[in-house]
């Protein structure tokens, strides 16, 4: 019988999860290569909103910002440790970003062109498994928090550029008046292998029935998606050129917000069953009268109580016995929550304080946590020398 853990019990052993997530800023990684004798494009951090070439998008503002939006569905399992080992699958739209500034300033209409950009927008299907530290701040709380790492393996596909399908061969030409870019795709892929990593910490919503996580992640690809030559051109003359290689893959800012479900057995339909439990009544304990201040009924043959003192520390002693045994001597209170598990008999139960010390501000208040349903119920038990309090555990055993 454990008497002497502290920690508090945390969601569900086994539920299931399904939400939204969503990410963006961040960095997506690239590789420039200049021509022999030219001088490469130099990445720039991307601004969010940026202005692209009048040819190629009319002159308008577009996002260019990394972004990732996505839905996910998992099976979470709590371990020996109480921490939360999590299978699941999301669906993700991602655009990786990339912002460069130009080698050669070139001038459309009057007006100096000195970045360019690409994006890679494309679906990925990522299968996951993900380990959830419980937090040691978490022991003291109701419903704790976690820190997680997750991996992810699957696939990326419909990649587009801007919204446009390449193919290895395409050529593009973005020249105002002679001025602007030229551009080759040496290699298109439409699908490819996508990796996945994610650390963050998770919090707990609306009682632990939902969940919040906030988090680092990685997406990250081993082939390229689009490798594209430019040449860039002034008064209709090629100036020089670049190779750049894009993979889709980029780090961002997430955010996923889930909706818990707990997932139980199916209860046995015992309609009509009569149950014969075994009768028991405890009036009194060592010459002292039993006050019964709560009674609740469990089908598990083991349930845990919480004890500490919660109003004034003023050395107040206590024994706890269920049913008649004695199970904890002389303890003193204090703020540090204890945990004493009882192994249920059929039928009635008594978990009973007695005061063995009344302290300097009698009676002895004992502040009593037990768990039904993963619903916790608070009570404050008074005992003094005449009367000691006590709850009432019914255990109705499920029936085979």
């Amino acid at each position: 019988m454990n008497q002497l853990q502290a920690q508090e019990p945390v969601p569900p052993k086994r539920f299931a999860s399904y939400g939204i997530q969503f990410g963006t800023l961040g960095w997506a990684s690239s590789f420039v290569q200049p021509d022999q004798g030219s001088v490469v494009m130099a990445r720039t951090m991307n601004r969010g909103i940026a202005k692209m070439d009048q040819k190629r998008n009319g002159a308008r503002y577009t996002l260019s910002a990394n972004a990732s939006l996505g839905v996910h569905a998992s099976f979470s399992r709590q371990t020996n440790t109480k921490d939360l080992l999590s299978f699941g699958v999301g669906l993700f739209l991602n655009r990786s970003s990339y912002s460069f500034t130009l080698p050669y300033t070139i001038v459309q209409n009057g007006i100096a062109l000195k970045n360019w950009h690409e994006n890679n927008t494309y679906l990925a299907v990522l299968p996951s498994l993900r380990y959830s530290w419980l937090n040691g701040s978490g022991n003291d709380k109701k419903y704790p928090g976690y820190t997680y790492f997750g991996i992810a393996a699957g696939l990326s596909t419909l990649h587009t550029n801007f919204m446009k399908t390449a193919n290895k061969g395409l050529k593009e030409e973005y020249l105002v008046n002679g001025n602007g870019v030229k551009t080759e795709y040496l290699a298109a892929r439409n699908t490819a292998i996508m990796l996945g990593a994610e650390v963050g910490q998770r919090f707990a919503v609306k009682n632990g029935k939902n969940s919040l996580e906030l988090g680092l992640t990685y997406f990250w690809s081993p082939e390229n998606t689009y490798v594209k030559h430019m040449d860039f051109y002034s008064g209709g003359y090629r100036i020089g050129g670049t190779r750049v290689d894009l993979k889709g893959s980029m780090v961002t800012l997430s955010c996923r917000y889930s909706f818990n479900r707990i997932l139980k057995k199916h209860a046995l339909d015992t309609a009509g069953d009569v149950q014969e439990l075994p009768k028991f009544q405890l009036m009194s304990l060592n010459g002292r009268a039993v006050d019964v201040q709560q009674v609740i009924t469990v089908n598990n043959p083991q349930i845990d109580f919480y004890i500490w003192d919660d109003t004034q520390l003023d050395r107040d002693f206590i024994s706890i016995y269920h049913n008649t045994d004695l199970i904890l001597k002389g303890y003193e209170l204090t703020r540090t929550k204890k945990k004493i598990t009882l192994d249920l008999v059929p039928g009635a139960n008594y978990f009973t304080i007695q005061a063995v010390d009344l302290g300097t501000t009698p009676p002895v208040v004992t502040a009593v946590r037990v768990y039904k349903n993963e619903i916790p119920k608070n009570r404050r038990l008074v005992s003094d020398f005449q009367n000691s309090a006590s709850w009432k555990i019914i255990y109705k055993p499920a029936k085979p």
